[in-house]
């Protein structure tokens, strides 16, 4: 019986993270670690300082009205990737179509964070790659 409750608070434990990202921040991560598997890269797992970090700076950006990157991170080597559109998935796309927006999406790193800001007709999105 012990057994089986630490099995499950385990469970629940590393499940946790992609449960608490919100619906929009779970399709850009969905959609990133799609790109990735897509090109036979492993899938990034969320941080949870970086998405801290990454819904800070997509929150700054849609106050602001206007794109730039946020300069630091909780991350001895990253990558961020700003953008704004009227969904996910054309942001998504649009990150692809960019050379440096897509070697960051299809980099050697292991861990992502992801902010994503509703304003209007449009998202407002940060995210940061982290090895």
């Amino acid at each position: 019986m012990a057994r089986s409750v630490l099995a499950l608070l385990l469970v629940l434990i590393l499940a946790a993270p992609a449960a608490a990202l919100d619906r929009p921040e779970q399709k850009l991560v969905r959609l990133t670690n799609r790109a990735r598997v897509a090109h036979d890269l492993r899938r990034l797992d969320v941080g949870w300082k970086i998405t801290r970090r990454a819904e800070r700076h997509a929150r700054r950006l849609a106050d602001a009205g206007r794109l730039w990157h946020s300069g630091s991170h909780p991350c001895h080597v990253w990558g961020e990737n700003v953008g704004y559109g009227a969904t996910i998935r054309r942001v998504h796309r649009a990150y692809m179509r960019s050379p440096a927006h897509r070697a960051n999406v299809l980099g050697w790193w292991s861990r992502i964070g992801v902010g994503v800001v509703r304003r209007g007709d449009g998202v407002w999105t940060t995210v940061v790659f982290c090895r």
